[in-house]
């Protein structure tokens, strides 16, 4: 992996103005819209019958409410057909272009996602949900600069939001641009200070920064948080490999394998610190377990011969 480029994305979200929208699936996360107060609490389930569609001034809002709750179930072609209704209404409703983007992100279809996104930012340019989601497919999409460019909005419009600051600082890290994601990191965590994914990232630019005790201070941090975060566990094995701390690595790589078992990465790096004890043996199992994941994995493969020949002019 190239220095300066940070992995993962974790704890991003997609704004759906509501909190509490199921997944469908592992795609980036979205943010609904909450059409007036835009508060984080769980909306009635309670979807709004036919009949009760009347016409009148409301039936935009009603189309819109069907279309939230079809979205908490998880059914989003349903939602796109109430947001439609709801936009056709109410040509001006940005709310619904944002949530109507926010379901086709969930089943996948980004172009369209994208569509409505920038249609309710030109129709309220101080939509939040809207910028921080059109931000979210950027990086997902690996726009860098243009990600970076609709986090900055989200940040402008919203200073206090965390969260926007973590994925800004993800972004930046992302791009190389370390000191600015630990800037930004920093800014979030002092905001909110128990955002497991800040403390991940910002570890995982100074692993990359190789500010290494910074490093392992961060993402312990963010495994007191996070007692199951896999990635950090395994993060921190490495930043402990690459200070020759080989025994605390064993350690924290054998916990992210027990939470992550099907990692094939997680087992070559554990592998390859029992290569740097001259445990080949157990070196050679883990390169094999790698492969056994991904056949086509050419490192573990070249570790594994190494490790083999190793081990025979070790018995010679």
């Amino acid at each position: 992996m190239r220095k300066g480029t940070i992995i993962l994305l974790l704890g991003i979200t997609i704004w759906v103005i509501i909190s509490g929208c199921k997944k469908g699936n592992e795609q980036p996360k979205a943010v609904q819209s909450q059409s007036v107060t835009r508060q984080h609490k769980q909306p009635d389930e309670t979807i709004p019958a036919a009949g009760e569609i009347k016409t009148g001034v409301n039936d935009a809002t009603l189309h819109y409410e069907r279309g939230r709750a079809y979205q908490r179930q998880g059914k989003f072609d349903d939602a796109i057909v109430e947001f439609q209704e709801a936009i056709r209404i109410k040509p001006e409703f940005a709310e619904g272009y944002n949530n109507l983007g926010v379901s086709y992100q969930f089943q996948g279809k980004f172009d369209e996602a994208i569509t409505q996104f920038q249609k309710a930012i030109s129709i309220d340019p101080e939509l939040v949900a809207a910028h921080h989601n059109l931000g979210v497919i950027y990086i997902y999409r690996g726009k860098l600069n243009e990600a970076i460019a609709a986090f900055q909005k989200v940040v402008e419009l919203r200073p206090q939001f965390a969260k926007a600051r973590v994925d800004l600082g993800k972004a930046y890290g992302l791009k190389g641009n370390l000191d600015e994601a630990i800037a930004e990191l920093k800014e979030a965590i002092e905001l909110e200070p128990d955002i497991p994914a800040a403390h991940y990232n910002i570890g995982m630019a100074y692993r990359y920064k190789g500010e290494f005790d910074e490093a392992i201070t961060a993402l312990r941090e963010a495994i007191r948080l996070k007692p199951d975060f896999a990635e950090a566990h395994s993060h921190l094995g490495m930043v402990y490999k690459q200070k020759s701390m080989l025994d605390e690595a064993i350690v924290e790589l054998e916990k992210a394998i027990k939470l992550k078992l099907d990692n094939p990465e997680i087992h070559n790096d554990l592998g390859g610190v029992y290569m740097k004890k001259k445990m080949y043996e157990k070196a050679i199992k883990e390169f094999e377990r790698a492969i056994e994941i991904n056949p086509d994995y050419a490192q573990a493969r070249n570790n594994l011969r190494i490790a083999q020949l190793r081990l025979a002019r070790k018995r010679k």
